[in-house]
């Protein structure tokens, strides 16, 4: 039983150490998509930057799933002044996955990102921006 003691310590103090993310309150929206249910995204302070995160599911089997996602960030004026994309494998029948798109991004109170199923190279569909 003494020799159980040091390795639940050890357990107790890594456990303890697991930090929570951290998520930052950041203004987003969701392009829609049909056949697909897209969570806005949620930001996470990052050594790095922001990661923006969330789920994406199939509301029913058939057609395309996307594979990529297009983060847009938007200064107050709704003008795009920098975008990313993530990677998502969405699966074939209905269901969900998560999305993570890592940034190097800081923001200011006054923007916020946009979300869409990236189309080509094109940007998220005009909006009321």
């Amino acid at each position: 039983m003494g020799s159980a003691l040091p390795c639940l310590g050890v357990v107790l103090s890594a456990c303890l150490s697991i930090t929570r993310p951290q998520y930052v309150p950041i203004l987003s929206e969701v392009v829609a998509e049909p056949g697909l249910s897209i969570d806005r995204p949620a930001a996470i302070l990052d050594p790095a930057g922001l990661r923006f995160h969330g789920w994406i599911c199939r509301r029913w089997t058939g057609g395309a799933a996307p594979t990529r996602l297009r983060l847009e960030r938007l200064a107050a004026t709704g003008h795009t002044t920098a975008f990313t994309y993530g990677t998502v494998h969405v699966p074939e029948r209905s269901g969900c996955t998560v999305y993570d798109i890592p940034t190097d991004w800081r923001f200011s109170p006054l923007e916020r990102v946009m979300l869409c199923v990236a189309d080509r190279d094109r940007g998220c569909p005009a909006r009321e921006r």
